[in-house]
């Protein structure tokens, strides 16, 4: 039988082992320190200002749109956003000629992007449209005969292809058979997105990868699936999307937080995540955050990262956009050096992630 100066010594032995499991656990959480602390500990400005980070954070998607709107405006000038099929090597035309009879012929577009035709000679048809074709024709055939009477037609489609990969049902090479095509539509053809999809569509054109073999989807311009898709309240844009031209579908992936919340790693993104449902799913912050200076961590380019440092209290006010999350994002939320937040903060940041992530929160998508 134990005797009660054995049950004390057990007791005290019990508490012991709670205070170093205590320890154990608050030592696994290393102190986060926020961006403006360690912006003043350095010794020179190296860092750049938090305004200046989150200018950086939004500058490459002002790129991607400039860009974007540069393509739309040159294809238009060129004819390409005509509702007429651009012919290419390996097209295939019928040709029916009444007069002269011996027109009538089929042909296949050589690698030259040329064809033999009787009477009329090498035409060289490269980014010509069957209308444009027939005119071409009927001025050669003008020099010698009155009134020419023949009809060109398509017979197979084959030089523009559209490759559609990534994150969709289908994925592959499609087969264009008019001018116009969407990225919207073309996705489509390849059977639609999945589950899995992101908020992002890598659009690389074909001029891009006519510079080099090696070019990469470093040179890609971001395009939102809901500005593709025309949702969210927006039209789709109007990109007529051409042979040669590549859609990549990204994935949804996966966002990292760390430091101050209850459950830090990886957390997979279903459907749209935003900085207050990836906080909520990682059980949302600990009384010892920095809810002033939260961090979204965004890679911009292969050696370049920028930084959003948000006020999370604001931004569950509505005075502060929400960010919709991509891939690869990381959530930091430092600590605090000089209190915890008080109960009734840490009560209302929790109801918030815990009950209604979003329900009258602005959500900040225009600009990624």
């Amino acid at each position: 039988m134990d005797s009660p100066v054995t049950r004390v010594c057990l007791l005290r032995s019990a508490l012991v082992l709670v205070a170093l499991s205590h320890c154990i656990a608050c030592s696994s959480r290393n102190f986060s320190k926020s961006y403006s602390d360690l912006k003043s500990e350095m010794t020179s400005s190296s860092l750049p200002s938090i305004d200046e980070q989150r200018e950086r954070f939004f500058k490459h998607q002002g790129v991607s749109e400039q860009r974007l709107s540069e393509i739309i405006e040159r294809r238009r000038k060129e004819g390409l956003g005509t509702g007429s099929y651009i012919l290419g090597p390996g097209d295939e035309i019928d040709i029916v000629s009444v007069e002269p009879p011996e027109l009538t012929v089929s042909v296949r577009v050589s690698e030259g992007g040329t064809i033999e035709l009787p009477v009329a000679g090498t035409i060289n048809v490269t980014d010509m449209s069957e209308d444009t074709l027939k005119r071409t024709i009927r001025a050669r055939l003008t020099e010698f005969i009155r009134r020419p009477n023949f009809s060109v037609q398509i017979k197979s489609y084959i030089s523009q292809r559209v490759s559609v990969i990534g994150s969709v049902r289908k994925p592959g090479t499609i087969q264009l058979t008019k001018g116009v095509n969407s990225v919207a539509e073309l996705i489509g053809l390849a059977g639609g997105l999945t589950a899995a999809t992101g908020t992002v569509i890598e659009f690389i054109p074909r001029e891009l990868l006519d510079l080099s073999e090696n070019s990469s989807v470093e040179g890609a311009i971001q395009i939102r699936v809901s500005q593709a898709f025309g949702t969210e309240g927006e039209s789709p844009i109007k990109l007529p999307v051409v042979g040669g031209d590549v859609i990549m579908v990204s994935d949804a992936g996966q966002v990292l937080v760390d430091g101050e919340v209850e459950d830090r790693g990886a957390f997979e993104i279903k459907g749209t995540m935003t900085l207050l449902s990836a906080l909520a799913a990682a059980g949302g912050v600990t009384y010892s955050a920095d809810i002033s200076e939260v961090e979204v961590i965004r890679r911009i380019s292969k050696a370049e990262r920028a930084r959003l440092v948000l006020n999370l209290e604001e931004v569950i006010a509505g005075k502060e956009h929400d960010v919709l999350l991509r891939n690869g994002d990381l959530i930091r939320v430092p600590t605090s050096s000089s209190r915890r937040l008080s109960r009734d903060t840490f009560e209302g940041i929790s109801r918030v992630l815990n009950i209604g992530v979003g329900g009258n929160v602005n959500l900040l998508n225009g600009n990624q």
